[in-house]
């Protein structure tokens, strides 16, 4: 019986390995297509920020970004969405205006509290989630896909759009060897 045992590993181990079981490997040249430009000039520097990341992230985990995705053996597609889950306090965060519409005396009123030697302000907790998708030129389904979400509260140096960027795309590369699909929580 141990024969068979060891004759049937033998053959199983000889089979190919699916694609789809098989780690992503890096490498090779790769194209970042960039989503519709928004119309917010605010939103578009921030994309510009957040592909600027992925160029940075993809060329440290092994990539060549070449500037033409038709050209390149890989396109990488993004997506960054950010949003918000409420308030919590947060030194440094700027006040939201709350209260009576036009605050007082048409100047709009802010929440601070000091706690502890600190001075602490409310704003708004905002989820930032960056998604990637990377496919091999002709092919229809992902090679390797991920995600990563981070929390901040706006009005903070934390919330810096492309220090927020940098952040998930890093996180995002560094995963590639986990199974495709994964959703990284970033700190």
């Amino acid at each position: 019986m141990p024969f068979i045992c060891a004759v049937f590993t033998a053959i199983v181990a000889l089979q190919p390995v699916a694609a789809a079981d098989a780690p992503f490997t890096p490498g090779g040249t790769i194209g970042v297509e960039r989503p519709a430009p928004p119309r917010d000039r605010g939103a578009a520097a921030a994309d510009g920020a957040t592909a600027e990341a992925i160029e940075s992230a993809l060329v440290d985990a092994g990539f060549t970004v070449i500037p033409s995705a038709r050209n390149a053996r890989h396109v990488a597609r993004y997506t960054l969405t950010r949003v918000a889950k409420g308030s919590a306090l947060a030194k440094g965060a700027r006040s939201p205006a709350i209260g009576m519409p036009g605050g007082v005396n048409g100047m709009g009123a802010g929440v601070s509290i000091a706690l502890g030697g600190g001075k602490m302000n409310v704003g708004t907790m905002v989820e930032t989630q960056m998604a990637l998708t990377i496919t091999r030129r002709g092919e229809s389904g992902p090679a390797w896909e991920g995600r990563a979400v981070t929390y901040g509260v706006t009005g903070t140096s934390g919330d810096d759009p492309a220090t927020v960027a940098r952040k998930l795309a890093a996180a995002l590369t560094r995963n590639f060897a986990a199974p495709s699909g994964v959703l990284v929580s970033v700190p």
